[in-house]
């Protein structure tokens, strides 16, 4: 019911109370809808001839609910299944944003990964900045510690780059989550004694 609609069956029920009508009767309210007929509006669907299954569109029967869909002829079901199955082969069309992002990863060597965009994106929203090229660009440059390369980048590095940027920081990493070791008791040099 639309809000139109309301507003008329309650002027016209509070009207029909205020000439003595009981309002917890049902008459009181059918006698309000038959009142105010002519002044309600109807949707469209409501108004419209049903459509036979074979001239729905696709969108329309996407909007079906699962029974209703599951009440469809076959050869429609067919159709709509195949319909579907061609959607999610779609690919989802980049923002412009997105592909801003991804042109600069890629030309600074960065991967175009979910973290990188986190970290961008956390680094812009702490600093208050729209998503501008000169601004990603500075993110880019700012967080550039904390971004993941991309496999191009580290195929054409030479292996003392390698070294430097990628296993020296793990190494040191794994390290530091190894346990100290305890000191002993023992004096240097000397052999417990079993």
């Amino acid at each position: 019911m639309c809000p139109e609609n309301s507003k008329i069956l309650l002027a016209e029920i509070l009207r029909l109370v205020d000439e003595g009508a009981d309002p917890s009767a049902v008459a009181t309210y059918d006698r309000a809808f038959s009142n105010c007929w002519e002044q309600l509006t109807l949707r469209e669907e409501e108004t419209s001839q049903a459509k036979a299954p074979e001239e729905l569109t696709m969108e329309e029967i996407a909007s079906l609910s699962p029974i209703e869909q599951d009440r469809l002829p076959s050869p429609v079901l067919r159709r709509f299944a195949n319909w579907e199955l061609q959607q999610r082969k779609l690919r989802p069309v980049l923002s412009e944003a997105d592909t801003i992002i991804k042109e600069l990863f890629e030309e600074n060597g960065f991967a175009d990964s979910a973290k990188n965009r986190s970290t961008i994106g956390k680094w812009m929203d702490n600093k208050g900045l729209g998503y501008s090229p000169a601004n990603l660009k500075q993110a880019i440059e700012a967080c550039e510690p904390d971004l993941e390369l991309s496999q191009a980048a580290i195929e054409s590095m030479s292996s003392d780059e390698y070294k430097a940027r990628i296993v020296d920081p793990q190494v040191r990493e794994w390290q530091a989550k190894q346990p100290k070791p305890e000191s002993s008791r023992i004096p240097l040099g000397m052999r417990p004694t079993r």
